[in-house]
């Protein structure tokens, strides 16, 4: 019963997520994948974010709202914000208290879709601005906590009368300051049982933290997409998002 409640309150305390949890993009659970909505999907909301599950500058559970669109059939493009906790000289009753933000601005771009020989590939950039360097990922640059390159491939195996199996593999750049969270390689593999095809269950490891992480993404009524994440079996973060579905540019 603790346990259920503890879900419940990890549900219910977001606000209104894609699947990329820190930055509010399309992706799996922590990593990020080669799946993209459709072409004119916004989405708006928010996460409770476990502090192991984001970079060691957050040794704090906290929460981000983001807002996310798929502007064209192979372009997604977000713009997320992490709330902080800050040590204000000038105002001591701040302290322990979110009191300020980091800003995130990302974007993917597919480059092939999936067909019978060939996987879906994405490449994307997070965390793409910063305002202490003008160099993307700068090793000095100590605030890009989300900054990352990465490609991302999937390839998906239909099993007759039971649902898709999907293989995703990822490899992520990022810079070499104390604050990186994912680097290098990752992997995971996600079921769609027929009978709910909207129903994505996930189970991915990271190599370079040897993070594993369980969970679920899951579409409801059109226009909701929840997300639970257990991390290493310990660790829970997660929330729910509304997708509107606007006219595609292109018509």
């Amino acid at each position: 019963m603790k346990n259920i409640t503890t879900l419940i309150v990890f549900l219910l305390c977001s606000l209104l997520l894609p699947a990329q949890a820190f930055v509010g993009t399309t992706g799996l659970l922590s990593l990020p994948s080669a799946d993209m909505q459709k072409e004119g999907t916004v989405t708006a909301g928010g996460t409770c974010l476990n502090q192991h599950l984001i970079p060691d500058r957050f040794n704090y559970q906290t929460y981000n709202y983001y807002f996310n669109a798929t502007v064209l059939s192979f372009l997604e493009v977000s713009f997320s914000k992490t709330l902080l906790k800050l040590t204000l000289p000038d105002y001591p009753e701040s302290s322990g208290k979110f009191n300020n933000a980091d800003r995130s601005i990302s974007a993917r771009v597919r480059v092939l879709s999936e067909s019978t020989r060939f996987p879906a590939i994405v490449i994307g950039m997070n965390d793409i601005y910063s305002q202490v360097s003008n160099e993307f990922m700068d090793d000095e640059n100590d605030n890009q906590f989300f900054g990352k390159v990465y490609v991302a491939l999937r390839k998906s195996f239909p099993i007759e009368t039971y649902g898709t199996v999907e293989g995703h593999l990822v490899y992520q750049y990022q810079s070499a300051f104390d604050n990186v969270l994912y680097k290098g390689w990752g992997g995971a593999i996600a079921f769609r049982p027929s009978i709910f095809p909207d129903l994505q269950f996930i189970t991915e490891y990271d190599v370079s933290k040897h993070n594993w992480n369980n969970g679920f993404n899951a579409d409801l009524f059109h226009h909701l997409f929840a997300q639970v994440i257990l991390q290493n079996g310990k660790y829970l973060s997660g929330g729910i998002a509304l997708r509107i579905h606007l006219q595609p540019l292109n018509k």
